[in-house]
């Protein structure tokens, strides 16, 4: 059985780095296993922190829009299977690299192509699980997409904050907005992000008990990720993040992450 884990956060926090980092983890440790990247992000940050070269015409939002453009012409035949083709041509546009493959969203092309993209998109997990041992989502940050539900087949997220007031109330209405659309994820991953302050991770673990004596949920600090300067570097001259050496001190805190988040 797939395991299907999502990372989202705040816009600023941080989200595409640690997703890069802990799919660095996954690249290293699962040579054995078959694993699935999907970048549900409109932004498509995955490609430059993996330092993938990507074809503009291989996203879901650009299938989508052609077969979209097919549905309102009326040139579809009668009883085709939309969702049988779109499940066919995403098999055609995913990215394969040795050691995971990559599956991207793209931006929404067109009026109501978001909302016509995620309609879609919560069926697309059921057929994915059945090809891939462990599926990784970078989804969009913000809150709107957990009141669309995309997040349905999802068993676990990942939520990225930083050391701000805004970061911390993130966090918190995705618990809220998550639990009040039934998304029922099995558990809640909290990670501090550029955390070099006591007094704030004080009040992250506050906030997070505030949340587990709240929700009843089954959510969990799992640790910080510390400022580094050389990730600073990286993100700024556009080099691939997961090329980051080893003994990086932010890519040793996300590889033990990764042990725990991934169980490996």
């Amino acid at each position: 059985m797939s395991q299907t884990i999502a990372i989202s956060g705040k816009g600023g926090v941080g989200k595409t780095t640690i997703a890069a980092l802990l799919i660095k983890y996954l690249a290293k440790h699962f040579t054995d296993r078959d694993v699935l990247i999907i970048d549900g992000d409109p932004a498509s940050n995955i490609p430059e922190v993996l330092g993938l070269k990507t074809d503009l015409d291989k996203t879901i939002s650009r299938i989508t829009f052609h077969l979209k453009q097919q549905i309102e012409k009326g040139s579809l035949p009668p009883g085709y299977d939309k969702g049988l083709h779109l499940q066919n041509e995403i098999y055609k546009i995913i990215y394969e690299k040795p050691d995971y493959d990559v599956l991207i969203l793209g931006r929404g092309e067109g009026k109501g192509c978001y909302c016509f993209i995620n309609n879609l998109l919560k069926n697309i997990l059921d057929p994915l699980e059945e090809n891939y041992d462990i599926i990784f989502l970078d989804m969009e940050a913000g809150l709107e997409h957990f009141s669309r539900r995309t997040d349905r087949d999802v068993d676990e997220l990942i939520i990225v904050t930083d050391m701000s007031k805004m970061g911390f109330n993130t966090m918190d209405r995705i618990v809220e907005i998550s639990t009040e659309v039934h998304l029922n994820f099995k558990k809640y991953w909290i990670v501090g992000n550029r955390f070099d302050n006591e007094d704030a991770k004080s009040i992250l673990e506050d906030r997070i008990q505030q949340l587990k004596d709240k929700f009843q949920i089954d959510i969990e600090l799992i640790g910080y990720i510390p400022q580094n300067s050389e990730i600073i570097k990286r993100n700024l001259i556009g080099e691939a993040l997961i090329d980051v050496p080893d003994e990086n001190p932010a890519y040793v805190e996300a590889e033990r992450m990764g042990r725990i988040i991934f169980k490996h």
